[in-house]
């Protein structure tokens, strides 16, 4: 071992022995996510999502650059724009929104809205055209998801090797 690694192992073990270096679990971030949306009366964020989709033997990436406006209780407007890497040019918009009374969705590719029924099935309805921004943040923050799972129940300890090579 040289002479720097001996003395960088030897400062780690040090933390770890006067517990400086805190052990955090998936579980624990989760819970830390969780409290800090319930904490909050409003949220606003703007974002790319990339995907990229290997069907065995064709594949295809998307881009979703989307905007996030929330209210609590119950006023959203989420908008997106996807993208599809092999059909250059091609884009399709849409939004879904909430003025406290009546859910909305937009569907840019037949230039339309509807009325929905509920926020549960706004939101759901534009969930997979969004690439997931009408439904992941908005589950942690607005009240019409609290009988939910959150979206981060299902992952699963990243540093356990075995666990993920079993998927």
């Amino acid at each position: 071992m040289t002479r720097k690694k001996l003395f960088a192992f030897a400062i780690l073990m040090m933390l770890i022995a006067h517990g400086c270096v805190e052990d955090i679990t998936p579980s624990k971030i989760s819970e830390k996510v969780k409290a800090a949306y319930k904490s909050m009366d409003t949220y606003k964020a703007q974002g790319t999502i990339t995907a990229n989709i290997d069907t065995g033997g064709t594949e295809t990436n998307m881009e979703t650059t989307f905007s996030i406006i929330l209210k609590k209780p119950n006023l959203y407007l989420i908008s997106w724009t996807q993208k599809t890497m092999p059909m250059a040019g091609m884009s399709q918009s849409g939004a879904v929104w909430s003025d406290g009374a009546q859910p909305y969705l937009y569907i840019g590719g037949t230039n339309a809205y509807s009325k929905m029924g509920s926020d549960e099935l706004a939101l759901a309805s534009a969930t997979g055209i969004s690439g997931g921004a009408a439904f992941t943040i908005p589950s942690l923050f607005l009240s019409v998801f609290k009988n939910q799972p959150d979206p981060f129940s299902r992952l699963k300890d990243p540093l356990d090797r075995k666990n993920r090579e079993s998927r």
